[in-house]
């Protein structure tokens, strides 16, 4: 656990548990819609693109039972928050979403006719082949909500719901096992690569964000707190995601099945009273991750 930090990540998650209320009523209880907004966005997105659904219907038949527990658990964190608003009316779209969404029955599966990319990338990123992958495929959705926290930083709550929507589809960019050979270039041992590729992530997602997260400061310099506590809970999001990727990695085998897990983690961690449970399994996967990943990494 104290090779990656989860140590120190804990405590500050402990001692900020009494933040997280404030942070909660300014940036979510003022608009009852942000988190219906932000469930919504997830159980849509996890459906839209999850690739196991063909599997699901090879070994059951009628998956929907699955789907809506699945969903159900993703959005219950959020259906907590606000049954301590008494905001039916959400909680009623979000019920009547676990229920609908799982009768979409189609994928979607961004595939491009281009033979060279659209654009290229630094050599910073010559071995983030997970980034290079997936910013070639989100670019246009990223781009959006940066200028989304650009035009609207001077609200407070803009900036943060950005930082967050924008460290969920960094996190997606984990969904795919690469090659061995990948591995096996970086000449690392399972624990120090799992840490170059947290330390990586981390590194890089917040250099690019650093002007949101200025401008931010310049509008809401008195909510200091509040970045704190979302700079621990974002930072989170890609430990999970890349921990989880290599704990069940195979090599060019899409790793379908750790999408909902990590969207009911993202989701309870996100509050206070669910907080717990990802901080308690982060360390069990991450100790598998090593594990498996001795299976292919003998530096």
């Amino acid at each position: 656990m104290t090779e990656i930090g989860a140590g120190y990540v804990v405590i500050l998650l402990i001692l900020s548990i009494p933040l997280l209320g404030g942070i909660a009523q300014k940036l979510w209880m003022e608009s009852i819609y942000i988190p219906m907004g932000v469930a919504l966005f997830i159980m849509i997105n996890t459906h839209l693109f999850r690739k196991d659904k063909a599997f699901l219907k090879l070994i059951i038949k009628k998956p929907y039972a699955i789907y809506c527990v699945e969903y159900a658990l993703i959005v219950l964190p959020f259906i907590l928050l606000l049954l301590a608003r008494n905001a039916w009316l959400p909680i009623g779209v979000l019920l009547g979403a676990c229920i609908l969404i799982p009768f979409m029955g189609f994928t979607i599966e961004l595939k491009s006719t281009r033979t060279r990319p659209l654009f290229s990338l630094p050599k910073y990123f010559n071995k983030a082949y997970d980034w290079i992958a997936g910013l070639r495929k989100n670019w246009f959705y990223l781009i959006v909500l940066y200028l989304l926290g650009l035009i609207f930083c001077q609200r407070t709550e803009v900036i943060p719901v950005v930082l967050f929507l924008m460290s969920l589809t960094t996190t997606s960019f984990y969904q795919d096992g690469e090659p061995s050979t990948f591995l096996e270039s970086f000449h690392l041992k399972a624990s120090a690569f799992i840490n170059y590729k947290i330390k990586w992530h981390l590194i890089t997602f917040w250099v690019l964000s650093a002007p949101l997260v200025l401008l931010w400061f310049i509008f809401n310099a008195q909510y200091w707190y509040i970045f704190l506590i979302l700079f621990v809970v974002i930072s989170i999001f890609p430990i999970l995601a890349i921990v989880l990727k290599y704990y069940s990695y195979e090599p060019g085998i899409p790793l379908t099945s750790q999408n909902v897990t990590l969207g009911i983690m993202v989701a309870f961690l996100c509050f206070p009273f669910t907080q717990p449970v990802p901080l308690i399994m982060l360390p069990v996967y991450y100790k598998k991750a090593i594990t498996n990943l001795k299976n292919y990494l003998h530096a």
